[in-house]
């Protein structure tokens, strides 16, 4: 019985995640908005976040666990949920009530630690890697079978339940020598044995079938994908076999273009800059520069501009090649700083809602090689704020809702059909079927 509730405990958690996030939320409201209403209310959310972290922490310790999931990040996310639990029982005692404005932010930090854990225990620690697995920028005449094409197909497939972290069967594929080496049942490939190679057998299976792998649910390999294993488990399943050794009359090689194409348009082509250091990142902050890391292990990030002057753009200089998306808001964009944003040449997102260029301001967006969305909501300005003759190759998605540049998108965009233009202002018909009226006769 107990390990049947315990079993529920993947559906409980996310109690305590809604309850806490909408105390935390009402408590913001009410600080810079006091409202009686509110504040009648968190005494009864606060009992809601304690219930439903105590249950939610009560399943996960007698939840079956199994030797699939890594212990020392199984034990630290047990702690941070009985973490949570005492801090969420300690906001009910009204003699620590001057201690709560700590309480609220304790809570939150413990429920983002909690909720981290428990994601990379279901999902695998990679799931929330978002640099690229492979260490090849692109597939060359010297890449490996393995490392250029099989690699990639098992870290989209299989690695987020079959890493360190977690490891369902005891299998680990996120390394050569542990996929080799196979899991609880043995090996799962063999050399030049399909009929023993349960990684390639499993995919033939009927999505149905309990031993069909992937599970039903997830992304599924193509028929392309299920060959190109086929072709590197007859030919030896090595680790060192070339792409160039594949004879070109071979009829793999039409499915691994097919593969390949598609893993190219997935793989990162910046290289791995040095890291910024803790100073300049302080410097930029005093500024009004924030900077979001996007990718930790290659060193790319957001940068959130706020309150700027044009004489601050110059400490921009040295970050340009490291801004990969850059985000400004009700601000005034000035030629200067036009000048700055074609200058980043990585730059792949340009958000700039609800500002104004002033009438000087040029943006050639032409130039912006590497852009792939290009966000101008209700920003406002004239056409000749813009170049747009030609957009850039890359350009995949524009938003113009209540833009003043919606209508010059528009004739240029013929030209365009594979990039999608958002207009926003979207309305959900009313159906004679829906209930909204009710006519009596």
């Amino acid at each position: 019985m107990s390990e049947f509730i315990g079993k529920f405990h993947p559906l409980v958690v996310h109690l305590p995640i809604g309850f806490i996030v909408l105390t935390l939320i009402l408590k913001i409201l009410d600080t810079y908005r006091p409202n009686l209403h509110i504040q009648a209310l968190l005494p009864i959310l606060l009992k809601l976040c304690f219930g439903s972290v105590l249950i939610a922490t009560l399943t996960g310790y007698i939840m079956p666990k199994g030797s699939d999931f890594d212990e020392t990040l199984l034990d630290r996310h047990f702690w941070s949920g009985v973490a949570l639990s005492v801090i969420s029982f300690l906001m009910l005692i009204p003699q620590l009530t001057k201690w709560h404005k700590y309480g609220y932010w304790l809570m939150g930090i413990s429920i983002t630690v909690a909720g981290h854990l428990g994601g990379s225990l279901t999902h695998g620690e990679l799931f929330f890697n978002l640099s690229n697995q492979n260490d090849e920028n692109s597939l060359t005449k010297n890449g490996t079978v393995y490392q250029d094409v099989i690699y990639p197909i098992l870290h989209d497939k299989c690695i987020t339940c079959h890493n360190n972290a977690k490891s369902k069967g005891g299998l680990k594929m996120h390394e050569y020598d542990l996929l080799m080496k196979g899991g609880k049942s043995g090996q799962v490939v063999i050399a030049k044995d399909l009929d023993k190679s349960e990684l390639y057998l499993r995919m033939l299976l009927p999505e149905s079938d309990e031993h069909h792998m992937p599970p039903k649910g997830k992304t599924q390999p193509t028929t392309q994908e299920i060959a190109l294993i086929k072709w590197w488990i007859e030919n030896g399943a090595d680790k060192s076999i070339l792409v160039a050794d594949i004879p070109k009359d071979d009829p793999i090689v039409q499915s691994l273009s097919l593969v390949t194409s598609d893993i190219s348009q997935k793989k990162t082509s910046l290289p791995r800059l040095e890291p910024l250091s803790i100073t300049v990142r302080n410097k930029l902050s005093d500024q009004g520069f924030t900077l979001v890391p996007i990718d930790k292990e290659l060193n790319y990030y957001k940068l959130i501009i706020s309150k700027f002057e044009n004489k601050d753009l110059k400490e921009l200089d040295d970050l340009k090649p490291y801004i990969l998306e850059l985000q400004i808001g009700n601000e005034t964009i000035t030629p200067q700083f036009c000048e700055t944003i074609t200058s980043l040449p990585n730059l792949l997102k340009l958000k700039l809602a609800n500002s104004t260029f002033e009438k000087e301001s040029i943006l050639n967006i032409e130039n912006m090689a590497q852009l792939e969305m290009l966000n101008l909501v209700g920003t406002k300005g004239v056409n000749d704020n813009l170049k747009i003759s030609n957009l850039p190759p890359n350009l995949k998605s524009i938003f113009l809702y209540k833009s003043d540049f919606y209508n010059m998108f528009l004739p240029i965009m013929k030209k365009y059909p594979k990039i999608t233009v958002d207009t926003g202002g979207y309305i959900v018909p009313i159906l004679e079927t829906d209930t909204t009226y009710l006519t009596i006769e």
